[in-house]
């Protein structure tokens, strides 16, 4: 994530933070009428925004095929191409609450690999073919933007459960460049879309003990329209420890799988998994 990108998020954080009311407040021990006194050891936060880092492993295939070439190579991007298959980025998620059941969840991520090689097979990706013992540089950059809408079906003091409705936008650049052994001029082809996901999701955050919660959930997709199929699963579990009033510390695991194929002419077949290590701080209010 660039300097700017991540100082307007910083100040959107500290906008939103300031504009949302003080948390709710809800007794916790009803037998003893003791009073909960930290807005972060409450499931139902008014407001809360975790900033940190996902270290994250990949593996992703691809196959682009061209009008004019025909079917393109089976490419799996890791060993073909020498792709990254780990790397350490920036993430932010939260949400916002605006009543008893309802609240607004948000996420970014924005993933970045580059890899080197002198490839030993020739390789068709697109309207390119890109010949054997070229130095081949692969260039793929994912966007990812989420927010949901989720209401909470159960709601208890120490545990709730909740249904969510969302979109989820991929947007995927990936990009093969190479010079020929020859030394002859640039062969370069780029592969990029922005896809809108709906997406329907369950999720649970649950007190485990003072201060500490377990909070899952994952978000799914299905479809297949004419020759278009795709699937993309999104889970996550984390532990959160809030030794402060407003600010949490966590840690937890992601995984996400999507495939995406088009068998019309020109045809594309695309899979992408990743999953990780989410650490961070959580703000709440």
């Amino acid at each position: 994530m660039s300097r700017r990108r991540m100082s307007s998020v910083i100040g959107l954080l500290i906008l939103t933070m300031a504009t949302v009311t003080a948390a709710e407040q809800e007794s916790r021990d009803e037998a003893s009428g003791e009073a909960e006194q930290r807005a972060g050891s409450s499931p139902y936060d008014r407001f809360s925004a975790r900033v940190g880092g996902f270290a994250v492993r990949f593996n992703t295939s691809a196959r682009v095929d061209s009008d004019t070439l025909g079917t393109g190579t089976e490419l799996d991007l890791e060993n073909d191409t020498a792709l990254e298959r780990s790397n350490t980025e920036a993430r932010l998620d939260g949400h916002v609450r605006f009543g008893k059941r309802h609240r607004l969840d948000y996420g970014f991520i924005g993933l970045r690999r580059s890899g080197s090689r002198v490839i030993d097979q020739q390789i068709q990706f697109g309207d390119e073919v890109f010949e054997i013992n070229a130095e081949l540089t692969t260039r793929f950059k994912n966007d990812l933007y989420k927010l949901a809408y989720r209401y909470d079906v159960l709601r208890k003091p120490t545990w709730d459960l909740g249904l969510s409705f969302g979109i989820s936008a991929f947007a995927l650049d990936l990009g093969l460049e190479a010079i020929p052994a020859g030394g002859s001029a640039l062969v370069a082809e780029t592969e990029d879309f922005i896809a809108p996901i709906p997406m329907l999701g369950v999720h649970t955050d649950v007190k485990i003990a003072k201060d500490w919660y377990f909070r899952a959930g994952g978000e799914f997709f299905d479809v297949g329209v004419d020759d278009y199929t795709g699937k993309l699963t999104d889970t996550r579990a984390a532990i959160d420890w809030y030794p402060f009033r407003h600010v949490g510390f966590g840690f937890g695991i992601n995984r996400m799988r999507m495939t995406f194929e088009d068998a019309g002419a020109p045809g594309l077949d695309f899979t992408y998994i990743y999953s990780g290590t989410m650490f961070y701080v959580s703000f709440v209010r």
